[in-house]
């Protein structure tokens, strides 16, 4: 159960949002970028282990996305990596995702939002915090209205990230389509005679003009 001291005191903690370190926000994505594609190494399997992905469609045309990973470093290198890149002909931006305490937690009674067929909890399942955050974390009502909730710099602003080495592969692919399967015999013999290298250079050199002797 939260204790007042570690975190805000007088706050409500089952209303706050709180940033999830290991949690990615990912905004501007393509309709068609689904999690199967999202996963992939050459997207943002890159920067880590993901546990859990969550695709969201909005009105304007775009999608966006909730990336798990397993450590909070793998999430910041995402962010740092991805933030500000270009995917699918447009700007992405990515930044923390934010949670909520679990209301199970709160009470200091056992969570009950993902039981096993035994009734055990599994505290892993659970979308929620289980652990006490530092008032750093803890997001006011000003700052849920930022668009980026993390301070450093995006590395590769405008620039392509995401699906680069499929594209590579791509165009080897159009190249093997143009191959065609018309099959050449191979010659029944192949004469070779092999060449004095000293011998037919010192033809061609006493054969030159000028040629003099010691």
């Amino acid at each position: 159960m939260i204790s007042q001291a570690e975190s805000c005191p007088g706050a409500d903690y089952s209303n706050v949002r709180v940033i999830k370190r290991n949690l990615v926000y990912i905004m501007g994505l393509s309709m068609s970028a689904g999690e199967t594609i999202l996963r992939k190494h050459d997207h943002f399997g890159q920067f880590g282990s993901i546990k859990k992905i969550i695709v969201n469609p909005l009105k304007n045309s775009t999608a966006c996305a909730y990336i798990t990973y397993e450590r909070d470093e793998e999430a910041e290198r995402c962010i740092r990596m991805v933030d500000e890149s270009v995917y699918g002909g447009r700007v992405i931006r990515c930044t923390y995702g934010t949670t909520k305490y679990c209301t199970f937690f709160l009470k200091n009674i056992p969570c009950q939002n993902h039981l096993n067929g035994s009734g055990r909890s599994l505290l892993a399942d659970c979308m929620y915090l289980h652990e006490v955050k530092p008032a750093t974390d803890i997001l006011k009502k000003d700052e849920l209205l930022k668009s980026k909730l993390h301070t450093f710099d995006a590395l590769n602003r405008n620039k392509e990230i995401l699906g680069v080495r499929n594209k590579r592969f791509a165009m080897l692919d159009e190249l093997f389509k143009l191959k065609t399967n018309k099959s050449f015999p191979a010659p029944k013999t192949i004469t070779f005679q092999p060449k004095d290298i000293n011998t037919e250079m010192g033809k061609q050199i006493r054969g030159q003009s000028g040629w003099r002797t010691l």
